[in-house]
């Protein structure tokens, strides 16, 4: 099927398509169509600035727009063009997919996962974009030690030109990248969204827990090029679990130092071990709380904590919580549980969000309502 821009639409025609929309109208303009003169521009055989820029004046749309238009069309699986055509899926999003993605096989996966759970465009490109995130950060290499084969004295670090996988403003707001040179957890957590995902993804090495030398000193390969300078540290693990080995946990936080130019965020359900430790000045040191008993146990010992900055995860919200009188923290963020094999997924109803948020900036904490509850008309931040 030849994809095409019918000469004789007028640019007030367009004017008021939203850009997201506009891909769909280009898909259903078919050479030979009797409702559209015969005189096109074929979008599949664009190839040069020139044939670019023509395109766009006669459809109204930018340049820009007509190369995403191509790389959906020559790229994109049949699935990822029948969502843009249907305008399930604007065309920034659709041309995104491709770029990241580009086993066609892929792409019909994530359509198809993501597009019955999507409210509306805006919603699949964030359902996207967290998905494309997830096979990024679970990609494992033939180097990973697991624990029950690890002996004391083995390699923790070996030197690799391996990067930071990156994180999308609706994917993981809070930090600009994700690193996970441990992975995999025992908690057994009904809501956990990192085991479906290594389950998925990690071959035979499954959710247990392993090290990865080759990911250990990728914070020394990278420098911040945003003001979002942080780091989601070990977002596949519980690094302070009582299973892992002091000597891993050691060597994360030394580079964690010597790659003084990021702030790395670390989270943990054992916050008790966190007692043991000295951390770098970069380091935000975090515990989970799920529900109003592990608020209290982490308003005890959080304090006695040796780090520069201290925040709590609130993720999932199970129940209604109420800020323990005197507990001071820098930071809290907010949110649901998303959808996952064991259990669909849970919102948090607001009335309590905003009460315990607004405890929490009362007592002196700055608030972050996370991505997977946050809607607009909500502030994202207090």
């Amino acid at each position: 099927m030849d994809y095409v821009i019918s000469a004789n639409l007028r640019r007030r025609h367009w004017s008021k398509e939203k850009k997201a929309t506009v891909y769909a109208k280009l898909c259903n303009l078919q050479r030979g169509s009797n409702r559209f003169e015969s005189k096109v521009i074929d979008v599949q055989n664009c190839t040069s600035n020139t044939d670019r820029t023509k395109a766009a004046k006669l459809a109204g749309v930018s340049a820009r727009t007509i190369s995403s238009a191509k790389e959906v069309v020559n790229k994109g699986d049949d699935a990822l063009v029948k969502a843009v055509e249907s305008g399930k899926l604007s065309i920034s999003a659709g041309a995104d997919l491709t770029k990241s993605v580009p086993d066609k096989e892929e792409q019909r996966l994530i359509i198809e996962e993501v597009l019955p759970q999507a409210k509306n465009k805006v919603d699949a490109k964030r359902l996207i974009d967290e998905q494309v995130e997830q096979r990024k950060a679970t990609k494992t290499t033939e180097g990973h030690i697991k624990l029950s084969e690890w002996k004391p004295g083995d390699v923790i670090a070996i030197a690799s030109d391996k990067k930071f996988n990156k994180q999308k403003k609706d994917s993981i707001g809070w930090a600009a990248y994700s690193w996970n040179p441990v992975t995999g957890c025992n908690h057994g957590c009904e809501y956990c969204y990192a085991r479906d995902i290594a389950e998925r993804f990690y071959g035979d090495l499954g959710f247990n827990v392993a090290i990865h030398p080759d990911r250990m000193l990728i914070p020394l390969n990278n420098h911040p090029k945003a003001p979002n300078n942080r780091v989601f540290t070990c977002s596949m693990s519980d690094l302070f679990a009582a299973e892992v080995p002091r000597e891993w946990i050691d060597e994360v936080l030394r580079v964690c130092k010597e790659a003084a130019h990021f702030d790395f965020l670390l989270l943990t359900k054992f916050p008790k071990r966190l007692e043991d430790f000295d951390f770098p000045d970069n380091c935000w040191i975090g515990t989970s709380c799920d529900t109003q008993r592990r608020l209290e146990v982490a308003a005890k010992i959080m304090p006695r904590v040796n780090a520069a900055k201290k925040w709590l995860s609130i993720e999932p919200m199970l129940e209604r919580m109420e800020w323990p009188q005197g507990f001071a923290i820098d930071w809290i963020a907010v949110g649901g549980a998303s959808k996952n094999t064991q259990q669909g997924g849970f919102v948090p109803p607001w009335e309590w969000v905003f009460s315990l948020s607004l405890q929490a900036k009362n007592a002196g904490a700055k608030v972050w309502i996370k991505d997977n509850f946050w809607s607009p008309g909500r502030p994202m931040e207090f």
